[in-house]
C-alpha cells in the first residue's frame, strides 16, 4: 500500500498524564500502523471555543506554526502542503486531514495515529469533515492525573503551586465530561487507564480496519 487514501485515521486524545503517550507506543509496535509525534495542528491553530471560530482568520502565523512542525520532523517537502490561508474553519480542517494524509503517504501501514491529547476538543470538526475518522479517548482517575503532573513537575523541578494543582484537576474534569459530550455522533472509543495493558490490540485494529 503505497497511498494514504486507503488509510484509517486515528486519533488518540484525553488529558495530560492519562496514559495517552503509553497507549500510541503499544499501538505504533503494530505493524500495520504509522505513528506521528504530537503535532498540535489542530490545538494550535483552532480556537478552542466554537464561537471564536467564527471571527477566525487562519493566517501566515498558523501556517508557520505548522511549517515548525514540519521543520522538526525533516519533512519539509511537504510546505506545500499547508492549508492555504482562509475564513472557513471547514477548509482549514480539511487541509490539516490532508497534511496528515501526506506525511504518511510513503509509508506501507493500513492505519495512521496522531496523538495530541487536547485534539479532543475538536473531534467533532474533524468528524464533521471526515466522518469515518476514530478517536481513541483515554480516561484516567482525575486524582490520579493530578499526581502524575505534580511528580513529573517535581522531576523536572517545575513545582506545581497549589493553585496549578487545582487548575489541573479543574481541567482533567473537563476533558472527561468533553469527552462524555462528544460520544454520541462521534466514533470514539473510550479507554480507562487501568486497562491499558489488557487491552487485545489486535481486536482493537481489526475493528478500525473493517470499519
Amino acid at each position: 500500500m503505497k497511498n494514504s487514501e486507503s488509510k484509517k485515521a486515528v486519533f488518540i486524545v484525553g488529558s495530560a498524564r492519562s496514559g495517552t503517550t503509553l497507549l500510541q507506543s503499544m499501538l505504533a509496535s503494530h505493524p500495520e500502523v504509522y505513528s506521528f509525534p504530537e503535532t498540535h495542528f489542530f490545538r494550535g491553530t483552532i480556537p478552542k471555543f466554537s464561537f471564536l471560530r467564527w471571527l477566525k482568520f487562519y493566517g501566515e502565523k498558523d501556517k508557520e506554526f505548522i511549517r515548525q512542525f514540519l521543520n522538526r520532523v525533516n519533512r519539509n517537502e511537504l510546505d506545500v502542503k499547508i492549508p492555504s490561508t482562509t475564513f472557513s474553519t471547514t477548509e482549514w480542517v480539511k487541509g490539516l486531514l490532508d497534511l496528515l494524509d501526506s506525511l504518511s503517504q510513503n509509508s506501507t501501514e493500513k492505519i495512521w495515529v496522531e496523538k495530541t491529547p487536547m485534539h479532543l476538543y475538536f473531534a467533532s470538526l474533524i468528524e464533521n469533515v471526515r466522518q469515518e475518522t476514530n478517536f481513541i479517548h483515554i480516561i484516567r482517575d482525575g486524582k490520579d492525573v493530578v499526581a502524575s503532573l505534580f511528580d513529573a513537575s517535581e522531576k523536572t523541578q517545575m513545582h506545581l503551586t497549589e493553585n496549578n494543582q487545582s487548575k489541573s484537576a479543574f481541567f482533567a474534569g473537563r476533558l472527561i465530561f468533553k469527552s462524555t459530550k462528544s460520544i454520541l455522533g462521534n466514533r470514539i472509543t473510550i479507554l480507562f487507564f487501568i486497562k491499558i495493558l489488557s487491552i487485545k490490540l489486535k481486536n482493537l485494529w481489526d475493528g478500525f480496519v473493517i470499519s
